[in-house]
């Protein structure tokens, strides 16, 4: 019982840890698709970072749309 449940949060652990790395590919892809200035694309990169940091992963950005 124990191990499952070790198991099962190991998973969610790298889970979340996919799904940050994604994101933040995801906004490297648009900011250089769409020719956007380093320090801005910096800038972005550090509030996905932060956001993420604080919330760790929980918030705004990981909610569906309605």
């Amino acid at each position: 019982m124990i191990f499952g449940n070790v198991t099962t949060i190991i998973s969610q652990i790298y889970a979340d840890m996919n799904r940050y790395h994604d994101s933040l590919n995801s906004v490297r892809e648009f900011a250089r698709f769409n020719s956007v200035p380093q320090n801005i694309e910096a800038r972005i990169m550090d509030f996905m970072v932060t956001t993420w940091q604080q919330t760790k992963g929980i918030g705004e950005f990981s909610a569906p749309p309605c």
